[in-house]
Parts: C-alpha cells; sequence; structure tokens
C-alpha cells in the first residue's frame, strides 16, 4: 500500500509539473505549444506539438529538494526538522540540482524513443527561488553531450508566481 500510494503521489506531482509547465510555456507566445497526450514511465510525459506537425516530445521530469527529509515532509512522511536554510545552504541545494540532472542523465541513457526528450526541473523547495538559480546559474552542469534536446527549470521566486527558464 505504501509503495502505491508513494508512486500516486510521485505521478500527481509530475502531472501537476508538466501541466504547470505546458502553461508557462504555451503563454510565452511562441510559435507553437504543447499539449500532454499522456504519463507514463519512461519518460514520465509525452507532448504533442500544436501545429501543423504535430511532432512529438518525451519529457523526463524531476523535483528539487533540498534534502530527502524535505522531500519525504511533502510526501506526507515524519521526519526530523531541516536545519535553518541560509547563504551557505545554497551550495547543498546546488548540489542535489547538479546530482539530480546527472542522474537524469544516466536514465535517459536507457530510453530509445523515436522522438526527443527534454527535461524538466520543478524547483520544489520553498528556501530558494529562481533568482538564486539564475544568480549562480555557471555553477548548473548542464549535459554537452545532447541527452537532452531542451533543460526547462520552473521555480517560484519571492512570490507565488512560478516562473519557467530554458537552461538548454
Amino acid at each position: 500500500m505504501a509503495i502505491t500510494a508513494v508512486k500516486i503521489g510521485k505521478r500527481a506531482w509530475e502531472r501537476e509539473a508538466i501541466r504547470l509547465f505546458i502553461s508557462l510555456y504555451n503563454g510565452l507566445g511562441k510559435d507553437y505549444g504543447y499539449r500532454l497526450l499522456f504519463q507514463q514511465e519512461k519518460p514520465d510525459a509525452v507532448l504533442e506539438e500544436r501545429g501543423a506537425l504535430r511532432r512529438k516530445l518525451g519529457v523526463e521530469i524531476t523535483h528539487l529538494f533540498y534534502s530527502q527529509q524535505e522531500a519525504m515532509r511533502v510526501f506526507g512522511h515524519q521526519t526530523p526538522p531541516v536545519p535553518v536554510q541560509g547563504e551557505e545552504n545554497f551550495d547543498h541545494l546546488l548540489q542535489e540540482l547538479n546530482l539530480l540532472i546527472r542522474k537524469k542523465i544516466g536514465k535517459r541513457r536507457s530510453y530509445s524513443m523515436s522522438y526527443p526528450i527534454a527535461l524538466l526541473i520543478r524547483n520544489a523547495s520553498p528556501g530558494y527561488g529562481m533568482s538564486d538559480f539564475l544568480a549562480r546559474r555557471s555553477e548548473i552542469l548542464l549535459p554537452e553531450d545532447g541527452s537532452f534536446t531542451h533543460i526547462w527549470f520552473v521555480s517560484r521566486d519571492g512570490d507565488f508566481q512560478w516562473k519557467l527558464v530554458e537552461l538548454i
């Protein structure tokens, strides 16, 4: 039961993240937008481009948390408190982001899809926002091997509005 609940919670978070992405991306006024075709395991979502070509795009989705304890609290598990966040602790969150990207690159290598794959990272840690990441963007270790056609980052930034940035 617990494993099923975690999978359902994870799937719901992924659905929320992809819908948020689609809303933000389509709101940018690009020549085309996306719609969700379906969710699955590998990759997490498949989108379809709106417009004449209707190309598919696979999206691997991940959520950035400050720590495993923070993630467990979000998913309803009791954990000890996390230390108060300060300037020195953003380094830790940046390391977590780089670790997530490396993990997703490894996972991507196991896919054999007929369509391109993108990565969507949603910052789920409330202590830091988009401007914190953009100020240290050069420290985000992005793949140079073409693993992903795009890497998008979604985060709040000092308010309740979500923001979208394309890292590659």
